[in-house]
């Protein structure tokens, strides 16, 4: 069958969501052509359109023959400001991002995800919405609180949720913790929160510390992951006048044994933020080799 789909404003990012959520579930297909507006693709398989449409973050409608298919934002569960714990002052991932991020992890159905940065826990609650098991820690105690009750408050909102648990953890030291999980999805820490685009000595600080946490997290994190296991983590890339400041880490990973899959590396950068943001969300997927 012939699918097209109509990607989303970050086209390159819709892209790589819609590759990954088709070899999670083992369907085979080729590029008949892509632009930035569109992907065409032939599946092996037959699908629902309406169900993968649902399933993934990132894209605004498919087509199938003479049918068209439109995501309907009413018909989506977002949880991002219906939980009862949310956070304003550091900010949080969307639901769809977060959905996003979890079909690039390639997790197959029934599993778990692991969020060493849980934060509110918005990673959880979309893992748990789409079946998944979660586990979820964040060094603020805080944090690991909020995400606790926004779990209970999910699972007695809604039905055939996947389970979860949250631990206090320092993301730079789980190299002691147990391996339950089958893939890494994060946003990691990006930084003090900025009020302009100046660069002084206290933001070039903040950009080493923040480096320097975010190197010990994957030397960690490829330490207890398994060869196949896929880490999708969000790094900061700082806005400026000029041009982004790019952290020396997205050219470093492979010295932990990560690499990027070819068919996601050829792809481009997967970029994602709001206008005028700051920061900016650089999306890494990493496999274990």
């Amino acid at each position: 069958m012939i699918l097209t789909f109509r990607l989303g404003t970050f086209s390159v990012l819709s892209t790589a969501e819609i590759f990954s959520l088709l070899l999670a579930h083992e369907i085979n297909f080729d590029v008949l052509n892509r632009n930035k507006d569109y992907l065409i693709l032939k599946l092996e398989k037959e699908v629902n359109p309406e169900v993968l449409l649902e399933l993934l973050g990132g894209t605004r409608e498919i087509s199938y023959e003479d049918n068209i298919y439109k995501f309907n934002p009413k018909k989506s569960i977002s949880v991002e400001f219906k939980r009862p714990r949310i956070d304003t002052v550091n900010g949080m991932l969307t639901s769809k991002l977060s959905k996003i991020l979890i079909n690039l992890s390639l997790t197959p159905e029934t599993k778990t995800i692991y969020d060493p940065f849980c934060g509110t826990g918005t990673v959880l609650l979309e893992a748990m919405l789409m079946g998944y098991n979660a586990i979820g820690s964040d060094l603020n105690p805080r944090m690991v609180k909020y995400t606790s009750e926004n779990c209970r408050w999910l699972e007695n909102k809604y039905t055939g949720t996947g389970k979860w648990k949250t631990f206090v953890s320092d993301a730079r030291n789980i190299r002691k913790i147990k391996n339950e999980w089958d893939s890494i999805v994060t946003e990691s820490y990006l930084g003090i929160p900025r009020k302009d685009y100046r660069i002084d000595k206290n933001i070039v600080k903040n950009i080493s510390d923040t480096e320097k946490l975010l190197e010990m997290f994957l030397k960690e994190a490829s330490g207890i992951t398994r060869v196949g296991q896929r880490i999708v983590v969000i790094l900061p890339r700082f806005a400026s006048k000029n041009r982004p400041i790019i952290l020396s880490l997205e050219k470093t990973y492979s010295r932990y044994n990560l690499r990027k899959p070819p068919i996601i590396d050829n792809l481009g950068d997967l970029i994602y933020y709001r206008k005028g943001a700051k920061v900016l969300r650089n999306i890494f997927v990493l496999e274990r080799f």
